[in-house]
């Protein structure tokens, strides 16, 4: 699954390469057993495909993981966590440093060996007609990395987290209590998340995942302040047994969360900072994963469902 996942349908970048690791998805889903629905959704003109698995409606608990994959990362510094403007500053720069490469790149070349389409005799010049390809492959490389160039290495944002789903649909294959959700546009506006949010109900528990296999502390973040009173101490006790650590938001003012629905849960793994939670950039790009992380979200998970029995 990490090899088919993590490298082979390693890139989910544009809309081919998203729907070709939707369907190898669902066939493995369907194999196991599971009920699968992919819908379709339009806002502002961007189309979400999301991924339903399992009977929504009787579910207790919902776990989400974002499916498509980053630009690759050009700015500097360490992943920031529950930050629009952020993943759009990084999809910006992924469009626009490679596209400036490639006019300067074009300018030096015309401004060497530029030459007339036509020689002295009318005819077609070899330079000339050189300097008619060289636009043209500009041209066609501006056009491909007119929405960014993807990242290579996506094994921990976000397969990681879709792999501890894929092992808790194969240990939980019976259980109607739990769904799963597979939605889009995770690494930009979390357009396919809000979608969630208008399905679900108001008593179902949404968990969602986030680079769960990196190799930092493995983090349970919620808002004390909207979670049900009685049912923490149960969470808090879940989040022990299974080496989570839990984060109260409430007890960081500072922090700038855009994106977080405090009824919901969120599993991550990285470090709490004065203004907000990261991830280093040398753990987000790693290749291997942290087999134990998995292991533990996988358990908090089916957990979770049980104690809200």
């Amino acid at each position: 699954m990490i090899l088919r996942y993590g490298f082979v349908a390693g890139k989910r970048y544009t809309r081919r390469q998203k729907l070709k690791f939707l369907l190898g998805f669902t066939q493995d889903l369907e194999e196991l057993g599971w009920r699968t629905e992919a819908k379709e959704t339009t806002e502002k003109n961007l189309k979400n495909v999301n991924l339903y698995i399992g009977d929504l409606g009787k579910a207790r608990v919902i776990a989400e993981a974002y499916y498509d994959t980053p630009p690759v990362s050009l700015t500097p510094g360490a992943y920031r966590f529950f930050s629009v403007s952020c993943r759009r500053n990084e999809r910006m720069y992924a469009v626009i440093v490679p596209m400036l490469l490639i006019l300067a790149a074009g300018a030096l070349f015309f401004w060497k060996a530029s030459a007339s389409l036509f020689d002295e005799a009318g005819r077609l010049s070899r330079a000339g007609v050189l300097n008619v390809a060289v636009l043209f492959v500009l041209l066609a490389l501006m056009y491909k990395c007119r929405k960014g160039i993807p990242g290579k290495r996506n094994v921990i944002r976000n397969t990681s987290s879709l792999l501890a789903l894929y092992r808790l649909a194969e240990q939980e294959r019976r259980n109607k209590r739990l769904a799963f959700v597979l939605t889009d546009d995770g690494c930009g506006a979390g357009l396919g998340a809000r979608v969630l949010k208008g399905r679900k109900r108001r008593d179902q528990i949404v968990v969602h995942l986030s680079c769960v296999g990196a190799r930092e502390q493995l983090y349970l973040l919620y808002d004390s302040g909207t979670q049900n009173e009685a049912g923490l101490p149960g969470l808090l006790k879940l989040c022990a047994e299974n080496g989570l650590e839990a984060l109260d938001i409430r007890s960081k003012p500072d922090w700038k969360l855009e994106g977080f629905e405090g009824a919901d849960l969120y599993v991550a793994a990285g470090r709490p900072e004065k203004d907000g939670f990261f991830l280093g950039k040398k753990q987000l790009l790693e290749a291997e994963l942290s087999e134990e992380n998995i292991e533990k979200t996988t358990a908090f998970l089916a957990g979770l469902e049980k104690i809200l029995r």
